[in-house]
């Protein structure tokens, strides 16, 4: 008996384990001093594997009777404390109750938990964990700006992939960020928003078709278009709110708001001449006019774009519209060329003698090539004594204002009221001649006209 009650002296087993403890111990008391993150996450494993260990050795070293085992006692409890203590603080017990927050909608709670992760545990393994769940923590608590911040982050972290749902989490962030930049008069941004929303959708009809949320999309696309388009308005970015205001037009014409996008790129293209003309850039406020009347070019809108080019064009330095008039002759629009031509001889009638020849030829010109009228002289012309010239007699018997066009050896542009006559002396020759009418939907008449001297012809107008 007397063996079994005598002291044993200390294993070599238990020394090298008591060294591994304390290497440990040291180890962990380094990580704590220079990455915490990386502590938390070691701690609860080392603690369980040192805890279970040292009970052990304390056992066997206490019925060994030896003191020893009070050491591994020692060890037992502080990792077992160890155990506690990663339960209670650090990233994990932080996660833990980050993920009990959710569940139970506490959003906001669940953010702060997560928050310390990623401020204070960034090299812990739930710090991903936490990026992952913050956007849509954020998204929850109606934070859409942070939302849209770490969905970024963890789509570029590879932690998230961009799913149906991920998709539209982010497009009712856009969306709701462009309405708050709206209420707040920051245009610039709202319209950035609504685009990024925009896109999104778009991205969804063409990624998931058949799904709910291309059936919205459908039906939120025109909407969004023109809301973008207005806060490009409101900045004002005319380029970007003329160019979504007809792809309105153009796509979506029996949406509501196709009227609205109408009047509002009539006002679009008028501000972005005006502008342009305010910043002596001349050449491109006439064009930004011009595209006025190619668009807004029916009856019902002749009073307002004539009001506007009075407003526009009867300010441009003279030498401006000849330059533009001549480029668009050049180039074989006849049609501003005669409008520009037109301009130029209401607002600076002195320069009759340079404009009238290309006037004249512009509308002869753009007349031949359009849907037209024959214009031919009555009955057998009448001999006149008027050597190397003949007369031509215009006879307007309609109620409307008209305007004949000659090119030939002379040219020549005759305006006549409603139930007028005038009659001109002309070089003989083979002329051109259009003649245009203010009627509403009116055809003009274009007819090439063989003038021999001596000989009076009759044009009559019904």
């Amino acid at each position: 008996m007397y063996t079994f009650k005598r002291k044993r002296r200390t294993g070599p087993g238990s020394i090298m384990f008591i060294v591994l403890f304390l290497l440990a111990g040291i180890a962990l008391a380094y990580l704590w001093f220079t990455n915490q993150g990386i502590f938390w996450d070691y701690l609860p494993m080392v603690s369980v594997v040192i805890a279970v260990l040292s009970l052990a050795f304390a056992i066997f070293n206490f019925v060994r009777r030896n003191a020893v085992g009070f050491l591994f006692m020692l060890f037992f409890a502080v990792f077992v404390a160890g155990i506690i203590l990663s339960g209670l603080f650090g990233p994990f017990a932080l996660n833990l109750r980050a993920q009990n927050y959710v569940e139970d909608q506490l959003y906001g709670q669940a953010i702060d938990e997560y928050l310390i992760i990623v401020e204070n545990y960034p090299d812990s393994r739930y710090y991903e964990n936490a990026i992952k769940n913050l956007p849509f923590a954020y998204y929850h608590n109606n934070d859409c700006a942070q939302a849209l911040h770490y969905l970024n982050q963890a789509e570029n972290m590879g932690l998230i992939s961009p799913t149906l749902e991920v998709k539209e989490i982010y497009a009712e962030c856009h969306f709701w960020l462009a309405e708050q930049y709206m209420a707040e008069s920051n245009y610039r941004q709202a319209a950035n928003h609504y685009m990024d929303t925009l896109t999104l959708y778009r991205t969804i009809q063409q990624e998931f078709p058949g799904s709910d949320q291309a059936f919205l999309a459908e039906h939120k696309i025109p909407e969004l278009t023109f809301l973008a388009a207005s806060a490009y308005r409101r900045i004002p970015d005319w380029e970007q709110a003329i160019q979504l205001f007809n792809e309105i037009l153009e796509r979506y014409p029996a949406t509501e708001y196709a009227q609205k996008s109408s009047e509002l790129l009539f006002v679009g293209h008028i501000n972005k001449a005006i502008a342009l003309k305010n910043d002596a850039e001349y050449g491109q406020a006439i064009q930004a006019f011009l595209q006025v009347i190619d668009i807004f070019s029916e009856p019902q809108d002749i009073y307002r774009v004539t009001h506007y080019q009075n407003i526009i064009l009867s300010d441009i330095p003279q030498y401006h519209l000849n330059n533009a008039a001549y480029d668009f002759f050049r180039e074989g629009d006849y049609q501003k060329a005669a409008y520009l031509y037109q301009a130029i001889l209401d607002y600076y009638p002195q320069a009759n003698d340079d404009c009238l020849s290309y006037l004249c030829q512009a509308k002869v010109n753009y007349i031949r090539t359009i849907n037209y009228r024959n214009l031919v002289t009555e009955g057998d012309p009448v001999r006149i004594y008027m050597p190397e010239a003949s007369v031509l007699d215009i006879i307007n018997e309609s109620i409307y204002f008209a305007t004949l066009y000659l090119t030939g050896p002379q040219e020549q542009m005759v305006s006549l009221a409603p139930d007028s006559r005038e009659r001109i002396e002309l070089p003989a020759g083979n002329y051109q001649a259009a003649l245009e009418y203010e009627g509403e939907g009116s055809t003009p008449f274009f007819g090439t006209l063989n003038l021999e001297e001596n000989l009076r012809y009759t044009i009559t107008i019904e």
